[in-house]
């Protein structure tokens, strides 16, 4: 019969070796670097190759006044784009909130084409009278870990990359990109799944909160009469 000492020892090892043995899940999650093919690094593929040297010239001497941003069409791109249409009424209320002197319209996912290029969203950007569109694209990744006797926890990424497009110039007078690295416990009882949308989308806002101050920057408020 084995020595109760010896039972100890053995639980004491097994809930050790529980501790520190992991499972681990490497991201990205629901997103690819591939993406990038068909999302924002496309939308101008088409427009730049046809460009003449008079049109380079144009864009180059064209003098760009940050007045005359007014009303902003928002225009996500990429996987996590395509699930923030559905959020775009989220998106604008706190861009809204944060830049009073600036009106933002939603794109209708009906009327935009599934490779939409520069031209054509000039064309439905003027449509709904927008003067600019704000073109943005979330990227995340994650390491998600499994442990036994812990709860699960994640490495987590998330990058904001933004910019600017006049449409009546077509030039891009404003870029940028946010980002966020972070870390978080999962709640016993969470799906992971649920708990990795929940990170993120906590971390999105957070990002958009950022540009909406970057913006704010660029178009101060105007003075109350």
């Amino acid at each position: 019969m084995p020595q109760p000492r010896l039972i100890l020892l053995a639980i004491a090892c097994l809930a050790g070796a529980g501790c520190f043995a992991t499972a681990r899940e490497q991201g990205p999650w629901r997103d690819d670097d591939s993406s990038r093919s068909v999302a924002s690094a496309a939308i101008f593929a088409g427009d730049t190759q046809g460009a003449t040297d008079a049109e380079i010239a144009a864009a180059l001497a064209f003098a760009w006044d940050p007045a005359s941003v007014q009303r902003l069409a928002l225009f996500p791109t990429g996987w996590q784009g395509r699930e923030m249409i559905g959020h775009q009424g989220e998106l604008s209320e706190i861009l809204a909130a944060r830049c009073p002197g600036l009106t933002f319209v939603r794109v209708p996912p009906i009327l935009v084409p599934d490779r939409p290029s520069g031209a054509q969203i000039r064309q439905l950007s003027a449509r709904l009278q927008a003067d600019h569109v704000l073109i943005f694209e979330l990227h995340r990744k994650f390491d998600y870990t499994q442990r036994l006797f812990a709860r699960d926890r994640a490495d987590l990424a998330i990058s904001l990359e933004w910019y600017l497009f006049d449409v009546r110039s077509g030039i891009i007078p404003r870029s940028g990109v946010l980002d966020e690295v972070f870390d978080a416990e999962k709640a016993r009882g969470l799906h992971p799944m649920t708990f990795l949308d929940q990170e993120f989308g906590r971390s999105a806002r957070v990002l958009v909160g950022r540009l909406a101050e970057e913006l704010s920057k660029m178009k101060p408020p105007a003075p109350r009469p």
